[in-house]
């Protein structure tokens, strides 16, 4: 097998080979006439490379060549790296990071741009050495005691001027950051993202100067800045002035809106955005203002949100870059040519028209489930081709940065080959970086890939961001799928068992599929593939899910993924989760499984079971992604039909309040009851009251009881949503009721 590796790295089509020339014999039976030599003045990236090169040579096959300064007397069989004083070869000069490989007689040359120099020596240890970087914690590098070149003539330059992807490797780990020719945003910039408030803090002046910052419906908000104000462009650049000057080294300074909405309404801004047709007119115009104070930096600010159209009638300043985010986008299908009605890519193309200096802030990975399944390999390519095309000149790829989620060493690999060069074939990397991680679970791993992937595009259904297992429980996430998905990656585990290095990777991989079952088994309660068993009155909790739940804790400490989603959650948290859940159990009452009606309409895409939601027996929790159903912008009103008259004694729902997504608890409940579904009267009503500011996710039940039975069928349960949102929300948009079940005793 190794001899095999030699071969295909030594002499494959990669390179650009001359069939009369010899091979370079650097290393014979572990010996080498070898030297390396750097520039007299070398550059810390020039003497990193041939430290690099020295070291993975040596590790091959123990020759340990000399590393000398190119003042020393020109000699045989040199590797010559960056700019020396040797004669120096070829014509073209690299852009970039680029580099160029070539050897000359018994000579090699590695020389780059930038950082191109050391990605040379990588590049070289990859193509013509075997060596592999797939994780920052696995690497594979071939033993051979004679190393053998062959000619070469190696000039790459890269697709992107900046590649970012934002997964903990890459954010982590240096040498995997170079290896694989990565940007890391803590090197290139002095501020990045959302940066308003760092620039002008709101603690610091909103209170003495309300008019530094946005008017909204009329009142002065600290959502985002007053952008035609002086005093703020005199604050803001002396702000970041002070930055720049503790920091001088980095290159891109984020000049950005604060997340959320709420941009500055007053008359001035208004003005401005009627001219140029955007919100984003009077940020661009602040912007370039900022741009002219510092022209030897790249100023950036977002098109995100309310702000991602393209004004018309001004451009961004040369020295100004725009950062664009595809956050609405399908991620279960290619960008371009999709037939979603989202407008990233008009939004894209008429920012072009405007100026080249784009970098696009894609999405790889669901935030509020990291590490469950996730099919979008097959979107990496033809997406970074696509803003290639386009002629964006970044890509911010951004993943779970704080944790290793679902197949992240694959998608970071992955995305870091195709930001150096789009053309490269998707299927053979992905392959050859199956059969290095995954060992002799490489062949099980893949057909499950292959099959996540098929029976996606075969449901047509959307891959979110923020969607979830339950999003997909009727689709390509079935339990029935699900299940054949886990034997396929058990027989991988099975494969590797008695390989330590390939069995936590594969363990890993499989992760995902336990997570999705067991967060349908909270959903689906106390129906088939739930987690509770109901016999008559009386309830248990699945042994089997009691089981799965301490394996999958288990398995998750044993593999270091130490967070679930982008809200933090820890496997200790989960697990208190679930001991809750299984101690408390579902909520069996009068009207579950009942026949229930909405009488005002409810959002229709909400992760649930429909209406029957507020009659199946399961609690909502905390995660408001699923057991809920939502009302936006109007009252709830719903009427369940217990069949028959009963005596009812105590009748509650319950609600959620999470503020940061305009979810408030209702102002008002009522419930009323009927013998026959044409005369009500009031059983209770309870006033809640109109919300107030508070950043916790809460579950508030509203409940009231008779001290007599009242005999009744029919109950009605309505709640008042918030009529008008509380100045302190500091949004747009219209207030929701999230609504769990309706329990009738």
């Amino acid at each position: 097998m190794l001899k095999r590796l030699i071969f295909i790295f030594l002499f494959g089509t990669i390179a650009i080979l001359s069939a009369q020339a010899l091979p370079l014999q650097l290393v014979k039976s572990g010996e080498s006439d070898y030297r390396i030599v750097i520039p007299e003045a070398a550059s810390t990236i020039e003497q990193k490379a041939a430290q690099v090169l020295r070291r993975y040579i040596a590790e091959i096959s123990g020759a340990r060549l000399p590393i000398v300064s190119d003042n020393s007397e020109r000699k045989a069989y040199e590797i010559l790296i960056g700019a020396t004083n040797r004669n120096r070869i070829g014509r073209r000069e690299p852009e970039y990071d680029g580099f160029r490989i070539e050897t000359s007689n018994a000579d090699l040359y590695i020389e780059g741009k930038g950082r191109g120099t050391l990605y040379g020596v990588y590049s070289l240890l990859e193509k013509y050495m075997g060596c592999r970087m797939y994780s920052s914690s696995f690497k594979v590098i071939p033993k051979a005691q004679d190393l053998l070149l062959p000619s070469i003539t190696d000039f790459e330059t890269p697709a992107f001027s900046f590649r970012s992807v934002y997964y903990p490797d890459a954010e982590g780990d240096d040498e995997y950051l170079d290896w694989h020719r990565l940007h890391r945003i803590e090197r290139e910039w002095g501020l990045w993202g959302h940066t308003f408030d760092d620039l002008v803090p709101a603690s610091g002046y909103f209170e003495e100067h309300p008019e530094y910052y946005a008017e909204v419906k009329g009142k002065r908000q600290a959502t985002q800045l007053c952008l035609t104000n002086p005093d703020v462009l005199t604050i803001l650049v002396s702000s970041l002035a002070e930055k720049i000057s503790d920091d001088k080294g980095k290159k891109y300074w984020s000049v950005s809106q604060n997340d959320g909405a709420g941009y500055c309404e007053c008359n001035d801004c208004k003005v401005l955005n009627d001219r140029y047709g955007s919100p984003q007119g009077s940020l661009l115009n602040f912007v370039n203002k900022v741009a002219a104070r510092f022209p030897d930096k790249v100023i950036t600010t977002m098109a995100y949100s309310y702000s991602r159209a393209a004004p018309v009638g001004i451009r961004p300043a040369d020295n100004v870059s725009i950062l664009i985010s595809d956050i609405e986008v399908n991620r279960g299908k290619a960008i371009e040519g999709d037939s979603d009605p989202a407008s990233f890519q008009a939004d894209l193309k008429n920012w072009l028209r405007l100026t080249k200096n784009i970098i696009v802030w894609d999405y790889v990975v669901q935030f509020t489930n990291y590490i469950a399944p996730f099919p979008n390999l097959h979107t990496l390519k033809p997406n970074i081709q696509y803003f290639n095309r386009s002629g964006v000149r970044g890509v911010f790829a951004q993943g779970s940065v704080e944790v290793q989620g679902e197949f992240a060493e694959l998608k970071s690999y992955l995305l870091a080959k195709l930001l150096w060069n789009p053309d490269l074939d998707q299927v053979a990397l992905r392959k050859e970086f199956l059969e290095g991680y995954y060992g002799n679970g490489a062949r099980q791993t893949g057909s499950y890939i292959q099959l996540l992937e098929k029976q996606l595009l075969a449901s047509g259904a959307k891959l979110d961001i923020y969607g979830g297992p339950i999003a997909a429980h009727k689709s390509w996430l079935s339990p029935s799928l699900i299940d054949g998905y886990i034997q396929a990656m058990q027989g991988a585990v099975d494969a590797v068992k008695d390989s330590p290095r390939h069995y936590k990777h594969v363990l890993a991989a499989k992760l995902p599929l336990d997570y999705a079952r067991l967060q349908q088994a909270r959903f689906f309660g106390i129906e088939k593939n739930g987690c509770f068993i109901v016999t008559g009155e009386l309830w248990r909790a699945d042994q089997q899910i009691i089981s799965d739940v301490k394996n999958f804790i288990e398995n998750l400490k044993l593999t270091g993924i130490t967070q679930l989603n982008e809200g933090g959650t820890t496997p200790s948290d989960y697990a208190k989760e679930w001991e809750q859940i299984l101690a408390t159990g579902p909520k069996l009452h009068k009207a579950v499984h009942k026949p229930i009606k909405a009488l005002t309409d409810f959002y229709p895409d909400y992760n649930s079971k429909g209406i029957q939601t507020l009659v199946d027996g399961s609690a909502g929790y905390s995660d408001l992604s699923y057991n809920w159903l939502e009302w936006n912008g109007k009252d709830m009103s719903v009427l369940i039909d217990l069949e028959k008259v009963l005596p009812i004694r105590q009748i509650s729902v319950s609600f959620l309040e999470h503020q940061r997504h305009l979810m408030f608890f209702p102002t008002e409940v009522v419930f009323e009851v009927s013998k026959d579904g044409k005369r009500f009267i009031e059983f209770g009503r309870l006033k809640n009251g109109f919300p107030v500011e508070n950043t916790s996710v809460r579950i508030k039940e509203n409940c009231v009881d008779s001290d007599v039975d009242v005999r009744a069928r029919f109950i009605r349960v309505k709640a008042k949503n918030v009529a008008e949102l509380p100045v302190w929300a500091k949004r747009k948009g219209n207030a929701s009721i999230l609504v769990d079940e309706v329990v009738v005793r």
